[in-house]
């Protein structure tokens, strides 16, 4: 607990040492899951408000890129041995009961394997929540337990 916080931590898949997802309470935020830096989350969520996922790269992306030759296969399977692509952060989504949940925030979008508006409307139209790409000066106004 940190003042009003709960935070619980669990494992996720990565190529880093211990890596760490979070589900993150608080009395105005309800339950938050936080997930970054994971290629797979083996868990699934209950009662979950909002949700700030990872969606780094789409598989579609990174295939024609690899085929072209403007991404080296290394970097290419690194990315996606590390990194969770459009496709798994949707199926992660779908697996989840998303009943209670006002935002889904997609963070960490690869600079040259993503398509921010591609992947908002992709997750949008999957889960019929309100979806948001995190940028910088971007701010949320209901970002909080009680539907908008």
């Amino acid at each position: 607990e940190i003042g009003s916080f709960k935070v619980m931590c669990f494992d996720v898949q990565h190529d880093a040492a211990e890596p760490l997802g979070f589900i993150i309470n608080h009395p105005e935020t309800g339950n938050v899951l936080f997930l970054t830096d994971s290629y797979f989350c083996k868990y699934k969520f209950k009662n979950l408000n909002n949700i700030i996922v990872e969606a780094n790269y789409s598989q579609e992306i990174i295939e024609k890129k690899r085929s072209s030759g403007s991404l080296h296969n290394f970097l290419a399977d690194r990315i996606i041995q590390s990194h969770m692509s459009l496709e798994t952060c949707i199926e992660l989504l779908k697996a989840n009961d998303l009943s209670k949940v006002n935002n889904i925030i997609l963070i960490h979008l690869s600079d040259g394997n993503s398509d921010a508006l591609h992947f908002q409307t992709e997750v949008q139209k999957v889960t019929g929540k309100h979806v948001m790409i995190a940028d910088a000066g971007v701010y949320i106004d209901a970002f909080n337990k009680t539907p908008f």
